[in-house]
């Protein structure tokens, strides 16, 4: 009896085993793809959730694949349950510049959601691929929308090339040719997004439109959200639409507080951790005339100018601190760049949720801020420039 009561268990198991398996299969988004002249090519394929957020806060990377087509077809399936944006680039339309950089990746995107399979038809043309996405009214829509510019998106490939490979001969007499050639080669691009602008001023009740706000310049952004109808904003594209006007607020606040924190306002406070782990704030510092330097370890001009840096720093250590804060960085790579440079003054690490370079308006890297002992700003300089070191030399060569 107990056997087979637990034969009976084990079978019950097994169905439902079986019962999520074919319930995660048929949550998988999926695509079908037939291109005419693919032929045999090896795929790249970027698959993008819409910028969702895991438990940690932290947006769910990126899944990046390849396929193998056969005889123009190839299947893809998506790794997440979730509503995402891939990007299909064939290898045998990889467009590359002389030095070996890719221009521009020629690719075909769709948005693919669970329980959806899509197919897509289409044909390789020089320096870009027809395609048509079947399956939800989206990748309709916004594949025949860019079919429209097709041609002008491969003319700007073409100019593309014809100015690299003018630049690569090195010689004066063709700066005429390349100039108009990039003019031109600009028009083609005005010309695609105004066309995509007059899609979103004209379909403001589309998510396609959604979409395409979230391509546009930040300025563009701001000024179309909050036109969008309701069901769009809390539609499919919500946390994408959300989080990039999020962007757009915070970079309009930056903007506005470059116009605020300049000679004679007072330096905001801010309190952050310093290379070995413990808080510092500016106010600690009221002794000395600060310099607050905004540099990053990814930033090749803020390192160039490190040994002069230096050199002052030394020069006038009795009245001077310098305050390094790395941002947009990552704390291995601040803390080896501060070891490598041998940089010996305070040293803060700027977190990528931290609005301080929001509340400075830096717009620049590297940037530095002399403040006086009062914490007010004397100055601030973006870049590079002998005008901060004479600027110093006025200061404190007394």
């Amino acid at each position: 009896m107990n056997s087979k009561r637990i034969f009976i268990f084990c079978l019950f198991a097994i169905y439902l085993i079986f019962q999520s398996c074919t319930l995660t299969i048929n949550r998988s988004a999926s695509l079908e793809a037939n291109i005419k002249g693919l032929g045999n090519d090896s795929i790249l394929i970027e698959c993008f959730p819409l910028q969702e957020k895991n438990e940690e806060g932290e947006f769910i990377d990126p899944n990046h694949s390849y396929v193998v087509a056969s005889n123009d077809k190839f299947t893809y399936i998506s790794p997440f349950d979730k509503p995402s944006f891939v990007y299909i680039s064939p290898q045998k339309v990889t467009i590359q510049k002389s030095n070996g950089r890719i221009i521009a990746p020629v690719y075909m995107m769709a948005l693919i959601e669970p329980d959806k399979k899509l197919t897509i038809e289409g044909a390789l043309r020089p320096y870009s691929i027809e395609y048509f996405v079947k399956g939800t009214a989206f990748n309709e829509e916004l594949s025949t929308l860019k079919n429209s510019y097709l041609s002008s998106s491969a003319e700007v490939l073409k100019l593309e090339l014809q100015i690299d490979s003018l630049i690569q001969k090195k010689d004066t007499k063709l700066n005429k040719k390349i100039r108009n050639l990039s003019k031109k080669r600009y028009q083609y691009i005005k010309d695609i997004s105004k066309i995509n602008r007059d899609y979103i001023k004209n379909n403001l009740d589309n998510d396609v439109a959604a979409y395409l706000l979230t391509e546009q310049r930040l300025d563009t952004l701001g000024h179309y959200y909050p036109k969008l109808s309701e069901k769009v904003r809390n539609g499919l594209l919500k946390n994408r639409l959300d989080n990039y006007y999020k962007y757009y607020l915070k970079e309009k606040r930056r903007k506005e507080n470059a116009k605020k924190v300049i000679k004679g306002a007072i330096a905001p406070n801010f309190t952050l951790k310093d290379i070995d782990g413990k808080e510092r704030s500016l106010t600690e510092f009221s002794d000395k005339i600060v310099i607050l330097d905004f540099w990053g370890s990814w930033c090749s001009w803020c390192i160039k100018g490190y040994p002069k840096m230096k050199s002052y720093y030394k020069k006038y250590k009795n009245k001077l601190e310098i305050i390094g804060i790395a941002c947009r960085d990552h704390s291995e790579d601040w803390k080896k760049a501060v070891k490598d440079n041998q940089l010996d003054w305070v040293n803060l690490f700027n977190p990528y949720d931290s609005e301080l370079t929001i509340d400075y308006g830096i717009l620049g890297y590297p940037t530095k801020i002399i403040i006086d002992k009062n914490q007010k700003i004397i100055e601030r300089y973006t870049g590079e420039t002998p005008k901060f070191y004479k600027k110093l030399d006025e200061l404190l060569g007394k």
